[in-house]
């Protein structure tokens, strides 16, 4: 008994040495002016004894736990100075880092405790300094100040979770903190900031927040606004609207200022007061975790930052600002109910220097993105949900896949949308304006229409490497370019508009739409397919591909429909001036009586000739127009297939395929003026295939009125040669009153056009050209026999090159030669009569006679203005359909099967000689008497009825309906000449250094060169002479991952 005593007073004498060397005098404890007081007031259980080491640090012997380890403080003042102050929760001596050793708590007989509540039940705000350290037991601390909390240099040590709030705690029956219940107040972190890092968690709970210095920790929850917030969970149910006491609302929940930040591992921000939002101008940085969210707006200024590590999660139901940085360099998810304004930078996958180097998933949704002049950005994949987008001058990209969605409208002014994998863009309505591109399959919808017509140099381009999908309820505009690595389909459900500067390419194109018109390029490196109702292809429209498949209810392939129109208007006048010219030289002048009536007629020629001339200058005027415009071509490498109700190939439009084509018109093909050519077979199928020539008008053109020599014509009865004329050379006597007498001369007789050859005489060679039996001209094309009986002979010389022109030449020159050989025959049968009587006239005496007196003009039709449809094929034909070839062309390489009626309209030159005069009878006579001489009289000179010879029927070799059988007629077409019939179709074949293209061949050729698929080079410094589209002969990929995002830098 003496012995335990004796130990008893020695810890007693040991426990008042320790308080000796760290208690100061009680008297100092108790100043008014000590950081910590007690609430005196307070039941004794709930009042700590607050005392200070020898180092002048407050020690606070913390009140007696519960059961569940809750110590519960109540104090009137409760401020940590910048020494700190040291909260006793030691049952022995225990080592601080503050104050050094302090001694148990005396009030811990039954355990330390495992959560320190501090309430402030005075007026003062709190301030904290310094250091907060928990002695002994690692314990949790609360600091509860209704009033407000003032952090400039704070910190906790020893702590598990630190707790700073300016609410209520309420308490369960076992004495637990059940929750927080904040009405008002704030907490401010100032100056030196808030030190956190040796607590697991720190918790800041008030109604609003103001960051102005740094907060480092390891975990900070930091909630505001009006609430109850559950202690253990943090789980939040928002306080009644109105309460008393409630001081001025803030502006703001949480405000981090230009100087302030947080430094966390994880960062959770929650705001649930209406319209207080956050306002960021520090740093806010999570190594891992970030989540925010908020009843108000969230702005970060251009001096803020709110970056995670890991994880960004954010929700908000006003509007997020962000003015610098909003990323994270795993996942981030954003959520603005209200909206989000961005002229920064947002992203995931972004490292802390900026870059997009991680693969961390983006996803945004808000109901309006103000992207302009930003980025949003995405290591990974991003997900962009909103009602309305303006990214102008903007970017959203993704180095995965992307997939943007708005509501309304999306505003892509300058903007780019791009994703290294797959992109997905929804939008009602979307602009076209930017860059869209994707390293994957990109599919675009929208159910307004969509453009790029007004888009700035470099913009408006769609690029996919994989398959790209275009689909909308409206028109497709496109003024730039639209490419896909593999297939590109369109579909518009008001129209597809290609403009001039629009390209739209891939490895297949596929189109469907209302009407598609195309002024531009549609490139398919292997197959186009358009179906449509209506297909305008024109304006140096042009769609390629290796084969092309057109289904429409009507196909135009033209130049320029107004003034094609402007065209067929004066060409119709033209035909009218052209009937009313030759209704004037076709006046029957036969029935003229007088002089007068003659120079009405040549007065009538005149003015229809000065009509007609007014008029064609008309027509040249507009097809001068019409020539600074490119026609259309559509042109397939292999296989060209056009299904239509109608087919229109207009004014110099061209249907091309390098292999075999076939056109299929229910109704009626209309080539008109242009040109339909394939290199392998053609087929054609239609109710009507009509050839026609769009620009053909031709002119009767006169010489000059020539004064014929003098004729006698005998009219002395029972003279052999009674009634017929001759020169006044070839009488006698004329003047003579007794006799005149006529002397014929022998009239020469001429070789027949040609003759057939005969078998080789012995030692006699044979002509390889011209096997035995077949005909031979004996007469050159310029011999001066065509005018000696009044023909018109050839121009120009045969053509050396086989082709159209050289059996057009042939046709024309044939029939030239048999009109020679009737004339001749004729000819020849009255010259040989003639000859026969000679010498049997010399002496029969001639009384009555008559002299005419006559002049003569001879007129012929010429081709002022043509511009012929052309059908062409390098192999077989088959026309099946009723065919009208109008003063066209339409050959065959080999057999030209036509299955239906064929119509051939050439306009034919038909010579028509005028001869007006006059007539003077003469006669002899015996004078009276006395005198018996006989004298010659004459009567009076009368004007002469008129005579019209019409002569020199012939084709003007404008028209050509002829396969490989029948042009030319004397002989088969050699292979080598099928060869050059395929070579002329052939766009690759024009090589202006092959030998046999001579210049005049040439400029037959070059005359039909005028579709979109040539391109004429004339000046000598030019490499080819004619060069065909690059787009047409280049097969290429379009795009590379690598080509497409170094054109997105």
């Amino acid at each position: 008994m003496t012995e335990m005593k004796y130990t008893i007073l020695t810890r007693q004498i040991t426990a008042w040495m320790l308080m000796s060397l760290f208690i100061a005098e009680p008297a100092a404890i108790f100043a008014t002016d000590a950081p910590i007081s007690s609430d005196s007031k307070a039941p004794a259980a709930h009042q700590p004894l607050v005392q200070q080491t020898s180092n002048g640090i407050p020690l606070v012997q913390i009140t007696a736990p519960t059961a569940s380890g809750v110590s519960r403080n109540l104090y009137t003042d409760f401020n940590v100075p910048e020494k700190g102050a040291v909260l006793n929760n030691a049952h022995k001596v225990t080592n601080t880092q503050l104050a050094g050793y302090v001694q148990a708590n005396p009030n811990l007989g039954r355990g330390t405790a495992k959560l320190i509540v501090n309430e402030v039940t005075g007026t003062n705000k709190t301030a904290m300094k310094g250091f907060l350290e928990v002695a002994g037991d690692r314990a949790g601390v609360i600091v509860a100040n209704p009033n407000g909390i003032a952090v400039n240099g704070g910190g906790f040590l020893n702590t598990s979770r630190a707790m700073l709030t300016t609410g209520r705690p309420r308490y369960a029956e076992n004495g637990d903190v059940a929750s927080l219940q904040v009405a008002d107040g704030t907490i401010q972190v100032e100056g030196k900031g808030l030190d956190a890092l040796e607590t697991d968690q720190v918790d800041m709970l008030a109604r609003a927040v103001q960051i102005n210095a740094g907060v480092w920790a390891k975990e900070v929850h930091v909630v505001t606004g009006r609430n109850e917030v559950t202690y253990g969970s943090l789980e939040i149910a928002p306080a009644a609207s109105e309460e008393d006491g409630v001081r001025t609302v803030p502006k703001v929940a949480l405000d981090v200022a230009a100087l302030g930040g947080m430094y966390a591992n994880r960062i959770y921000l929650v705001g649930t007061e209406k319209g207080l939002g956050v306002n960021v101008s520090g740093m806010m940085s999570a190594s891992q975790s970030f989540a925010l969210e908020t009843n108000g707006d969230l702005h970060i200024t251009r001096t803020g930052t709110a970056y995670s590590e890991d994880a960004l999660n954010l929700h908000t139901t006003g509007t997020v600002t962000n003015e610098q940085t909003l990323a994270s360099r795993g996942e981030a998810v954003i959520q603005a109910d209200s909206g989000m304004v961005n002229t920064g930078v947002v992203g995931a996958g972004v490292s802390r220097d900026g870059k997009v180097q991680q693969k961390g998933n983006l996803t945004v949704k808000t109901t309006t993105l103000q992207n302009d002049k930003a980025q949003v950005v995405s290591g990974g994949s991003l997900d962009v949900q909103a009602q309305t987008i303006s990214n102008r001058e903007g970017e959203i990209s993704a180095q995965g896949d992307a997939a943007v969605q708005s509501a309304q409208t999306m505003d892509m002014e300058k903007g780019k949308v791009s994703a290294k994998g797959n992109l997905t863009i929804q939008s009602d309505a979307l602009s076209l304006h930017g860059v869209i591109a994707s390293g994957g399959e990109a599919t675009i919808t929208t159910h307004q229409s969509l453009s790029n017509d007004h888009s700035a140099e470099n913009m408006g381009t769609v690029m996919a490497d994989g398959n790209l999908t275009l689909h909308t309820d409206g028109t497709l505009t496109n003024s730039r370019k639209i490419e896909s690595g593999k297939t590109l389909t369109v579909e518009a459900g008001q129209g597809i508009h290609n403009t001039a500067t629009g390209e739209m390419n891939g490895q297949d194109v596929s189109q469907q739409t209302t009407t598609l018109d195309n002024t531009g390029l549609i490139n398919g490196t292997q197959h186009i397919s358009v179906t449509a109702e209506n297909i305008v292809n024109h304006e140096n429209g042009r769609i390629y591909g290796d084969d092309v498949t057109l289904r429409a209810d009507r196909l135009e392939n033209r130049r320029q429909a107004e003034l094609e129109e402007k065209l067929a208007a004066a060409m119709k006048t033209l035909t009218e001036k052209e009937k009313a010219l030759e209704a004037a030289y076709a006046a029957d002048v036969t029935k003229y009586t007088s002089s007068t009536q003659e120079a009405q007629y040549k007065a009538a020629i005149a003015s229809a000739d000065k009509a007609y001339e007014a008029q064609l200058a008309v027509v040249n005027s507009v097809r001068a127009e019409l020539e600074e415009h490119k026609a259309g071509t559509i042109a397939a490498r292999n296989l060209l297939t056009v299904q239509a109700k109608s087919i229109e190939n207009r004014h110099n439009a061209m249907l091309y395929s390098g292999g075999d084509m076939q056109l299929t018109a229910a109704d009626t093909l209309t080539n008109q003026g242009a040109s339909i050519e394939s290199m392998g077979n053609l087929t054609i199928q239609a109710g009507q295939i009509r050839n026609e020539n769009d620009a053909f008008a031709a002119k009767r053109v006169s010489s000059e009125w020539v004064d014929n020599p003098e004729k006698i014509r005998i009219d002395q009865a029972g003279h052999p040669e009674q009634g017929e004329s001759f020169d006044r050379s070839e009488f006698s006597n004329l003047s003579s009153g007794y006799r005149a007498y006529h002397h014929p001369k022998a009239m020469p007789t001429y070789a027949p056009a040609y003759d057939t050859v005969e078998a080789p005489e012995p030692g006699e060679t044979a002509d390889p050209d011209h096997p035995v039996g077949s005909l031979i001209a004996n007469y050159e094309w310029n011999d001066p026999i065509f005018q000696t009986f009044g023909l018109t002979p050839m121009v120009t010389s045969r053509p050396d090159t086989v082709g159209d022109a050289q059996r057009a030449w042939d046709s024309q020159f044939q029939t030239l030669l048999n009109q020679l050989d009737e004339k001749i025959t004729a000819y020849n049968a009255q010259a040989e009569k003639h000859n026969a009587a000679l010498g049997l006239t010399d002496t029969q005496k001639i009384n009555n006679y008559t002299i005419i007196r006559s002049h003569s003009q001879t007129s012929h039709e010429e081709v002022q203005s043509t511009n012929a449809g052309i059908i062409r094929s390098g192999q077989a034909m088959n026309l099946d359909g009723a065919v009208y070839n109008d003063n066209s062309q339409i050959t065959a390489g080999s057999t030209l099967i036509a299955s239906g009626t064929v119509v051939n309209t050439s306009k034919e030159n038909q010579e028509r000689t005028v001869t007006f005069g006059t007539t003077q009878g003469s006669y002899t006579y015996k004078l009276h008497w006395p005198h018996k001489a006989r004298v010659r009289g004459y009567n009076l000179e009368v004007f002469m009825t008129p005579q019209v010879e019409l002569s020199n029927t012939s084709s003007l070799a404008v028209g050509a309906y002829a396969d490989h059988g029948t042009v030319p007629a004397r002989q088969d077409i050699t292979e080598t000449a099928r060869n050059k019939v395929s070579s002329y179709l052939d766009p690759f074949s024009l090589d202006t250094k092959n030998p046999e293209w001579t210049p005049s061949s040439w400029q037959i050729t070059a005359a039909n060169l005028t579709s979109s698929l040539y391109t004429l080079h004339p000046e000598t410094t030019a490499k080819y002479l004619v060069e065909t589209d690059p787009a047409f002969t280049n097969k290429r990929n379009f795009l590379s991952s690598d080509y497409m995002y170094q054109q997105m830098q």
